[in-house]
């Protein structure tokens, strides 16, 4: 994520933990149908964030394997979705 498109954890962490983030279950992009998409904003990249995770052991439990800045139709919905600030 940070190579490819300059996501860190911490960034990552921010969006997933977003009260208003949008949680896409299961992702509509994936190919396997395991994958949950995450777009929420991150207080320290002062953007909104797409996150791919994927389920691990336990409830509630999952992995990070792809992130990068929300743009388009998707950044849209999340601001509609979220109301006016």
């Amino acid at each position: 994520m940070l190579d490819g498109h300059g996501i860190t954890v911490r960034i990552a962490d921010e969006a997933v933990a977003d009260v208003d983030a949008l949680w896409l279950d299961p992702d509509p992009g994936s190919k396997s149908g395991l994958s949950v998409r995450v777009i929420g904003y991150s207080h320290s990249a002062r953007e909104v964030v797409t996150v791919i995770l994927l389920p691990g052991p336990g409830d509630d439990c999952y992995e990070g394997i792809n992130g990068w800045p929300t743009v388009g139709r998707q950044r849209i919905e999340y601001w509609n979705r979220k109301g006016p600030q």
